[in-house]
């Protein structure tokens, strides 16, 4: 039997919904979705997740249990949205450290790996709660983001080759149900750092970095050379040294100074 499913027409977000759910819980799991949301908001403060009604996956997974010692929850979480996703789309997708979705599209302009989704974890009173939205269909995205943004539609479709198909693509309550039951699986596996490191976006690429808080923190240059055991990453200088960063953001690709 799989994870219980709450789902909502239109909520603030899932997360907040999700917490006023969690006080006298009868289970020690469920999915809170909706079809719209009106304030949800991205690991970053002050950045909000946008997404069109019936066109996004909008979802916070709660379980009950001792998850506040695991190591790298939003990596592991990373891991199972992408394996929910690998059917759909196989060998486009990749993780941009800590946790957003990247898919692989073709566009006459601005295309390659664009974002397709991310997330967002937190542990409270014993419960872990992975908020995630994913790009659907292009409807889930402005215009404004077409040059940064993609979906799961356009990624399936690219993936198809020169002659490509519409893409069918699992309702977003199917996929909500598979990110769940693989987010079981990820936050007991020994092996989810070499699999984090297979699938991360930009390894062994020279980048831009802002450590800590992208609005006010410092700007740094390296090579991507994967996470530690914590999941920080690991930017080595041009000088050789390497250091790992608890938080902070990839603000840019060197090689061509296109911001992902």
């Amino acid at each position: 039997m799989g994870i219980p499913i709450l789902h909502f027409k239109s909520v603030d977000s899932t997360m907040e919904k999700a917490r006023e759910l969690l006080r006298g819980s009868p289970v020690d799991r469920f999915i809170v979705m909706a079809d719209e949301q009106t304030a949800g908001r991205g690991r970053i403060e002050g950045r909000r997740w946008e997404g069109a009604t019936g066109a996004s996956l909008l979802m916070t997974l709660c379980l009950r249990g001792g998850f506040s010692t695991v190591e790298a929850l939003s990596l592991r979480m990373g891991l199972a949205v992408l394996e929910a996703l690998s059917e759909v789309a196989p060998f486009r997708l990749n993780i941009k450290w800590p946790n957003d979705i990247m898919g692989l599209c073709t566009r006459s302009n601005g295309g390659g790996y664009l974002k397709l989704g991310g997330l967002l974890c937190e542990t409270t009173d014993g419960w872990l709660l992975a908020g995630i939205g994913l790009n659907l269909k292009p409807e889930a995205y402005s215009p404004a983001m077409r040059m940064r943004a993609t979906s799961l539609t356009e990624v399936a479709v690219a993936a198809q080759g020169p002659e490509p198909r519409p893409a069918d693509i699992p309702e977003a309550q199917i996929l909500a149900s598979a990110t769940g039951d693989a987010a079981l699986v990820w936050l007991g596996r020994k092996d989810w750092r070499e699999a984090y490191e297979k699938a991360m976006w930009a390894l062994g690429e020279e980048v831009g970095f802002i450590v800590g808080h992208p609005g006010n923190g410092a700007a740094a240059r390296g090579t991507i050379r994967g996470i530690d055991d914590a999941g920080r990453i690991l930017l080595q200088y041009e000088g050789g040294e390497i250091e790992a960063f608890w938080s902070g953001e990839i603000s840019s690709l060197a090689a061509s100074d296109q911001r992902p």
